[in-house]
């Protein structure tokens, strides 16, 4: 926004006065401001980019709202709620149904777009699925294969803090099946968690380092 535009609206939000385009009467406003940004206003000020007094005035009773990808327990809520708008707005006659496995596609992507990326998502995915059930293959390209990237980079990380562990202790003369034994499962097992990168392997390897916390780092 450009500094001379701020000054009018520090105007009318201080004086409670405008004056129209063009005009030359001054009016007598009376209104609440209620101001959004996708900006760090603060460090704006700080930079000269934003008028530091129209800042304070307008900064009454700030709210934080976290980007979606932030709060992933409202995704199924908002999905939900942006179908039935779709539905109503098209007059479809009936409110189209999104599969388990879509959602929790939906859930799993980050939203750099954040709540407006997730309505035109759901909107392409009602016309994909000619209004039947939205399936995984119903959705954005961006999001199947978003989460799927995000999944497989997870799993990699896993799969190397994993052998970054064994590794340390084989430098300390522990081999593998002496860690299995340690942690209750066969040596079969423990190279079997280590290979899948899976989630649930990480309640292993937090065992592995808790048992041997003087000989591994992390």
């Amino acid at each position: 926004m450009a500094l001379r535009t701020q000054a009018m609206i520090l105007r009318a939000v201080q004086e409670g006065e405008i004056t129209l385009l063009g005009g030359t009467e001054t009016i007598k406003v009376d209104v609440k401001v209620i101001a959004a940004a996708n900006e760090d206003l603060k460090k704006q000020t700080e930079e000269g980019r934003f008028r530091g007094d129209l800042y304070y005035r307008i900064r009454t009773y700030p709210i934080h709202l976290p980007p979606l990808r932030e709060r992933k327990e409202d995704i199924p809520l908002l999905a939900t709620y942006f179908i039935r708008k779709f539905a109503e707005e098209q007059n479809l006659g009936k409110v189209p149904r999104l599969s388990k496995p879509a959602l929790k596609l939906l859930v799993g992507y980050d939203w750099p777009g954040n709540i407006r990326q997730l309505d035109n998502a759901i909107e392409y995915s009602i016309i994909q699925s000619e209004v039947g059930e939205i399936q995984p293959e119903h959705l954005l390209d961006e999001v199947r294969m978003g989460v799927k990237l995000k999944t497989d980079l997870e799993k990699e990380e896993r799969i190397a803090e994993f052998n970054r562990v064994l590794r340390e202790l084989k430098k300390v003369g522990i081999k593998q099946c002496e860690v299995a034994k340690r942690i209750g499962v066969s040596p079969q097992h423990l190279s079997a968690i280590k290979k899948s990168g899976e989630p649930a392997g990480e309640r292993w390897l937090a065992e592995i380092k808790a048992k041997y916390a003087d000989k591994v780092s992390g």
